[in-house]
């Protein structure tokens, strides 16, 4: 109590900023936060820049971080740098300090390495995404700076959420941010705010942001006038045809009817199994095929078609034609529940402005056949549900009568789980209910549940809930919408408790009375926890019982001895029962003191798991360390963990330091004692500790592994690198800790060397499983100590080594292939890779060992693992399509390598390229003599983005291979012909190039191409 008004003072008094500073410094690890959040929520900006340094000296950079937020935009600006790589960007921090943290973010993303900057945005997602929202025109450029390819497969939700305030400054930038994203991601679909300004960028942007999806196309088109809705509809059509998602439904039901119809019909031409277009067609066009399909022998067939005959209709937005929909559903009486779903969840689909009151009876009728069929499914019942609220919320309170009698009829019959209404009509759709809410209780519950809590308070509707009975198993949940209003909830329970004493004991009911009508406890104290309506006993709520009397203490703390001492009860009642002591002022420490050393093995663990919850938790630290040494120290030191929150560091450093030194201590109570030095001491005192804890004799290797694993994960707040260091250097088992998941982003700068060598040490270790683990780390670690790196190099050109050259390459290759620079990354002349594949060529060429000595061309084969893995992985771009061209070009001056290089030639060839003749034309010269190896790569020609139409260049690089008259140009033609003249339409040009190729010289050239038809019969 006294320290909850010790912070409102801190927020209201003008307390000087020496003594906060001081509380703070001094104060244990929950009140620091306590008072630190005070801090914050003041705005105490002085107090708040005082306190950087002392937190980051004390307690470390990330507490340091938190009090950024209300500190000036210079300071911030000053000393953000510093602690970034302990901060994660908060909302308050880019709300207040919007230009810092973007600043930030393009200095930490221009110095981390490609790979790592998609972590780097969605860790830090909700900050930017503040940020951004202040200052848009910033973002934007870091957004340009940085393009969206970083992080696939989405944007995160929270910067996403900030495009529509990025396009109404600038649309076109943030179209073309989003249309860098490129392909193959799972970004939601464009929001009407973000489309509606996105609608004023450039229509060739537009065209390739809606031709991601129809969802985006569709969102687009809403937001724009409908003859511009036409032209861009042709403009996405336009970027390419090989396919045609322009024509989807749900985009062609944005254009005006005339184009609509027009182009379903010209669809429907090229494609008649296009059957979701014939929704945009005239009734006398589209019913005859769709009642055709409704006859199919094929179950999901016939519920499509008779879905889409009820889309048709609401498409039209006739009343009338939704109407004599309703009249062909008739037929679905013996139908199957699959197919009758089918058409309802469509009818639930229709603006309920459509339906009239003359479809009442059709309606029913539909409702009686679902219903009574023996296979109607929960689906069938949820669409009907779902249509009848849509009817009683669009009705309510109107003249359709017919029409509201039969959706509260349904309503009332099926019973939703959460019946839910539009806020603005649920008072007039519970007047329509309101005969049927007072006949069902469940009915009753399941309404009031979905409405608004406004709604909740109408007059009828308490008055129904007022009479749920105590017998009622629905009574609990009827009291407590009762008890939701604030306002009159106090003299309601005062009425509830007098009418039925038992309902005391409900949660609802013992939350108002623990809280606010303490005056009324008495019938709660005297009653225990016996429920009305048959249900479970509910265990007394003693959280609020510092605001008793003491008298209503000491009854309480009588009736949770009673319950514990009473041998009848469950052990699950008493063990709850006593837990809650501890939130008894004065009594329940006594209480539980009581038990700690019973013979009840289960009421001992749970009096010392509630010791730490009492009003005092620090008192229960020494109690709670005197069982580290026997049986129960598995419950009495995980108990010490929150205790150890709320006591001083001046207390609890001598008491974790005579834990984690004695042997006879159980090694559990050691390593949690060493955990909860590493989290509440400060830092200097803590890594005292961790240290005497590691280098104790007999110390346990358990207990040296947890100390090493809470250095590890804050090396900058817990620098033991002499520790650290022995543990490289040495055969220990404790090295596989060191190659744990710590990212360079998390250390700083000055820092990220030291470590780097540390792991550069258990690549080279003699265990197999330790340089295995130390190579995984070192691809990511290894820009930071080149030397490292280097040394692994002998591990794969050393034909001697059998175990470790595998982990070795792959980092090799995974280094190579980043960003990082020469010598270290590339294959330049003199980079690491180029000096690794040149070694092993030469073994290559020299001849490896041989086979009696269980070898067999050990070279060649470490040659094919730089064939794998990252260069995969690695995303195309001019950068890697060089590197590719320098690796084949380096493996083919030994000719037996030549199908290890070709890959390589293949991954850079780019078919969008004015040079891709020349390139397929070299390519070819280099597979004269391999005709395999030319059919395989001739497969794997594709373009990047399938998107991008043919340009000229390709259809001269056709002209060039086909001319050539060779196998392999012959075979990349064809292969050319088949990814483009589909797409083309087979414009005169491209057919003739098919026709040349089947006149080719070489047969398998011409079988190929006679393979590929420009039309089907």
């Amino acid at each position: 109590m006294v320290r909850r008004y010790a912070h409102r003072a801190v927020c209201e008094l003008p307390l000087p900023d020496e003594v906060v500073e001081q509380a703070i410094r001094t104060a244990p690890t929950a009140v620091r936060g306590e008072l630190i959040r005070a801090v914050l929520k003041a705005g105490r900006t002085a107090v708040a820049e005082r306190l950087v340094p002392v937190a980051r000296e004390r307690w470390g950079s990330a507490e340091a971080g938190r009090l950024l937020p209300v500190c000036s935009p210079a300071f911030v600006a000053r000393e953000l740098p510093g602690l970034a790589h302990a901060v994660t960007f908060t909302r308050s921090l880019g709300e207040r300090h919007p230009a810092a943290v973007l600043d930030e973010a393009e200095r930490r993303l221009t110095e981390l390495p490609r790979a790592e900057r998609a972590g780097f945005w969605r860790q830090n997602a909700v900050g930017l995404g503040a940020a951004a929202g202040r200052l848009p025109g910033r973002a934007l450029d870091l957004l340009e700076l940085h393009p969206a390819r970083q992080y696939r497969p989405t944007f995160p939700a929270p910067l996403r959420d900030r495009f529509a305030a990025l396009a109404a400054l600038d649309p076109e930038r943030t179209a073309r941010v989003l249309v860098a994203a490129g392909r193959g991601r799972h970004d939601p679909v464009l929001r009407p705010a973000l489309a509606r300004r996105l609608a004023a960028a450039p229509l060739p942007l537009l065209a390739e942001l809606a031709h991601r999806s129809s969802a985006d196309h569709a969102a687009l088109s809403r937001q724009l006038p409908p003859a511009a809705r036409v032209v861009l509809h042709d403009a996405v059509l336009a970027v390419s045809k090989a396919y045609p998602r322009g024509y989807s439904g749900e985009v062609l039901a944005t254009l005006p009817a005339p184009e609509r119809i027009a182009r379903a019909r010209a669809r429907l031409a090229e494609d008649p199994e296009a059957l979701d277009l014939l929704v945009h067609l005239p009734a006398a066009e589209a019913l005859p095929r769709l009642m055709a399909e409704t006859r199919t022998a094929e179950l999901w067939e016939r519920g499509y078609a008779w879905g889409q005959v009820v889309v048709q209709a609401a498409q039209s937005g006739a009343s009338s034609a939704v109407r004599e929909a309703l009249v062909l559903l008739q037929r679905l009486r013996n139908e199957q529940d699959p197919v009758r779903a089918e058409a309802l969840a469509e009818v639930a689909a229709v603006p309920p402005k459509l339906l009239e009151d003359d479809a009442a009876g059709l309606l029913a009728r539909l409702t009686e056949d679902a219903l009574t069929a023996r296979d109607c499914s929960p689906y069938t019942r949820t669409q009907l549900a779902l249509l009848a609220c849509s009817v009683l919320a669009e009705h309510a309170g109107g003249t359709a009568r017919e029409l509201v009698d039969w959706a509260v009829r349904t309503i009332e019959r099926i019973a939703p789980a959460t019946p839910a209404f539009p806020r603005g009509r649920q008072a007039a759709v519970a007047a329509e209910l309101r005969p049927a809410l007072e006949r069902s209780s469940p009915l009753l519950l399941a309404f009031v549940d979905g409405l608004h809590p406004a709604s909740r308070r109408l007059p009828f509707l308490v008055e129904i809930l007022e009479h749920v009975t105590a017998d009622d198993r629905e009574f609990g949940r009827a009291v407590t919408h009762l008890l939701a209003d604030t306002a009159t909830r106090g003299e309601r329970v005062a009425r509830l408790v007098g009418a039925e004493p038992a309902a005391a004991a409900l949660p609802a009911v013992q939350a108002v009375l623990t809280r606010e009508r303490t005056d009324l406890l008495g019938p709660l104290l005297a009653s225990g926890s016996s429920t009305p309506g048959g249900l479970a006993p509910v265990p007394l709520d003693l959280t609020a019982a510092d605001r008793w009397t003491d008298r209503q203490v000491r009854s309480a703390a009588e009736a949770v001895a009673r319950t514990v001492d009473d041998t009848t009860a469950t052990p699950e009642q008493r063990t709850t029962a006593l837990r809650a002591a501890a939130h008894l002022p004065g009594h329940g420490r006594d209480l539980l003191l009581r038990y700690v050393d019973c013979a009840d093995v289960l009421l001992s663990e749970a009096a010392l798991a509630a010791l730490p919850w009492t009003a005092r938790p620090a008192e229960a630290l020494p109690v709670l360390l005197g069982y580290v040494g026997d049986e129960r120290a598995r419950v009495a030191v995980y108990a010490a963990g929150r205790a150890a929150r709320f006591t001083p560091a001046d207390e609890l450093g001598p008491a974790l330091a005579r834990i984690v030194t004695d042997p006879t201590t159980k090694v559990t109570s050691r390593k949690q004692a060493v955990r909860l030095a590493a989290a509440h001491l400060p830092l200097p005192e803590a890594t005292a500790l961790l240290e005497a804890a590691y280098r104790a004799p007999e110390q346990h290797q358990d207990v040296r592994r947890v100390v090493v694993e809470q250095v590890v994960a804050r090396p900058a707040d817990l620098p033991l690198w002499d520790v650290l260091t022995e543990i490289a250097e040495s055969t220990s088992e404790l090295r596989t800790v060191l190659a744990g998941e710590l990212r360079p982003h998390a250390l700083p700068a000055d820092d990220r060397r030291r470590y780097a060598e540390l792991v550069g040490r258990l690549a080279l270790a003699e265990d197999s499983l330790v340089a295995s683990m130390g190579a995984g780390r070192l691809a990511v670690w290894g820009r930071y100590a080149p030397e490292a790196v280097a040394a692994t190099v002998p591990l794969v050109t050393d034909l001697t080594e059998r175990e470790r050259w595998r982990p070795a390459a792959r980092a090799l290759s995974a280094i190579a292939w980043s960003d990082a620079p020469h010598p270290f990354g590339g294959v330049a002349p003199g980079s690491l890779l180029e000096q690794t594949l040149s070694r092993l060529i030469e073994a290559v060429r020299a001849g490896g060992p041989a086979d009696d000595e269980g070898r067999d061309e050990a070279a060649r084969q470490r040659i094919e693992q730089f064939s794998s893995g990252h260069f995969h992985m690695t995303e195309t771009t001019a950068e890697s399509r060089a590197r590719a061209r320098a690796v084949a070009a380096l493996l083919m001056t030994e000719p037996s390598l030549v199908p290890q290089a070709v890959p390589r030639l293949w991954h850079a060839i780019d078919l969008n390229s004015a040079t891709l003749g020349d390139e397929l034309g070299e390519l070819a010269a280099v597979l004269t003599d391999r005709p395999l190896l030319a059919g395989k790569v001739a497969e794997e020609l594709r373009p990047e983005d399938d998107r991008t139409p043919p340009g000229e260049h390709t259809s001269a690089a056709v002209r060039r291979l086909t001319e050539d008259g060779g196998l392999a140009a012959g075979l990349f033609a064809v292969r050319l012909v088949a990814l483009y003249g589909p797409g083309q339409e087979w414009p005169a040009e491209w057919r003739a190039a098919l026709h040349a190729l089947r006149r080719h010289p070489q047969a398998d050239v011409r079988d190929r191409a006679l393979g590929i038809w420009t039309a089907k019969e």
